[in-house]
């Protein structure tokens, strides 16, 4: 919901696609009915039908077309992710550090220019 509250909340009217890296058949298929069922039925105080006004569609992109959109969001979330979520087995392996590159980033005012 971060992505709808995102766009919803700028000054100009915009509308977006959410874009998702392919997973696995399962995987895909529950990602799909998630989408479908806030899509058709909306979520906590959000209508379907403002939903569907900023949120276009939902893009699964396979793995091999090693899309520059997923992996960039791969190179910010997954450090984020082992530096949020407690007991998993955190990667070493990082181009970019939470710590060193992302926290002062993450938590400075963030600006949208329209």
């Amino acid at each position: 919901m971060s992505f709808y509250r995102f766009i919803s909340n700028r000054n100009c009217p915009a509308r977006g696609i959410i874009v998702a890296e392919a997973r696995g058949r399962r995987e895909d298929t529950e990602l799909r009915s998630a989408f479908k069922k806030i899509y058709y039925c909306g979520i906590s105080n959000i209508k379907p039908t403002e939903f569907r006004r900023v949120i276009l569609d939902l893009f699964i992109v396979p793995k091999t077309q090693n899309y520059v959109g997923t992996q960039l969001a791969d190179m910010i979330l997954y450090p984020t992710y082992d530096n949020q979520v407690p007991l998993h087995n955190v990667r070493s392996d990082h181009f970019i550090s939470f710590e060193k590159n992302l926290k002062k980033k993450l938590l400075a005012k963030v600006v949208v220019l329209p």
